[in-house]
């Protein structure tokens, strides 16, 4: 496999995708993570969501925080989504992230390589993504905005 830098995958990013990688906001201890990668070309500004197999965990954390209507922005997947999965997982469109590029370089912990796991993403799953993040009772309008200027 070759390493590319993040700075150069990054900028070549025109459609949407699955990188792994490690986020420096998380405990040191923690593994990388899948990521769906929706980029805005124009202006070089990514929304991103992460991939967790901790389904559970998040459905109960939404409950139990009094946020219920946070657990219809989990988008479920699987193995027969992506290969690459090795259990049921979920996109949490409730954590979508609205980043620069220079932000989400900066996130990347690039003492760990930064991989494209899919480059291509089904459009059914684009559609059900960006109709979670626009209906999340937690993700900022600006960012819903955006996403529906490019995707919607």
């Amino acid at each position: 496999m070759i390493n590319i830098p993040p700075r150069i995958l990054l900028s070549t990013l025109t459609e949407p995708c699955i990188l792994f990688f490690k986020d420096i906001n998380f405990d040191p201890s923690a593994p990388p993570h899948f990521y769906v990668t929706l980029p805005i070309p124009q202006k070089a500004l990514f929304v991103i969501s992460i991939i967790t197999s901790q389904v559970k965990k998040r459905i109960d954390y939404y409950a139990y925080t009094g946020k219920k209507e946070a657990i219809n922005s989990l988008v479920f997947i699987d193995q027969h989504t992506f290969s690459f999965l090795t259990s049921q997982s979920i996109i949490d469109c409730n954590r979508a992230e609205f980043l620069t590029l220079e932000d989400f370089i900066l996130k990347i912990d690039n003492r760990i390589a930064c991989e494209m796991k899919a480059s291509v993403i089904p459009k059914y799953l684009i559609d059900n993504v960006v109709k979670a993040i626009c209906e999340s009772p937690l993700v900022p309008s600006k960012t819903k905005n955006i996403i529906l200027s490019v995707y919607g």
